[in-house]
């Protein structure tokens, strides 16, 4: 990733990922009413931030299981609307990501460290 951050990038979909520079997260939200998975959001934005192409991006898959990501707060079966809380979060590709249920995407690098002794 680059050392010079911008008030925004664009992904693929005209949707901006803004960094804040006090935390150092990338932030971006996800649609629920687009076609679009939330997988291929987190693909897209993490494209978005470290400006590389989805072909130099790993794939989602080998990290965890995309579908179960894409279901996980989708209206439940009882015909309630979309799932309004909770929030989870994983490592892909050298970063932090966390997705909450009311669409948010927040991505940070995860700085590489001393080994622990």
């Amino acid at each position: 990733m680059s050392n010079e951050h911008t008030d925004g990038f664009h992904h693929a979909r005209d949707e901006t990922v803004e960094y804040d520079p006090g935390t150092g997260w990338y932030r971006t939200v996800h649609d629920w009413d687009s076609d679009d998975s939330v997988s291929t959001s987190v693909v897209l934005a993490l494209a978005a931030v470290t400006g590389r192409e989805l072909t130099e991006i790993v794939p989602l898959s080998d990290h965890l299981d995309f579908d179960a990501l894409n279901q996980l707060f989708e209206p439940s079966d009882g015909g309630g609307g979309p799932r309004t809380d909770g929030h989870v979060a994983f490592v892909y590709d050298g970063h932090c990501v966390v997705v909450h249920a009311d669409g948010r995407l927040c991505l940070r690098e995860i700085e590489e460290g001393p080994e622990p002794t």
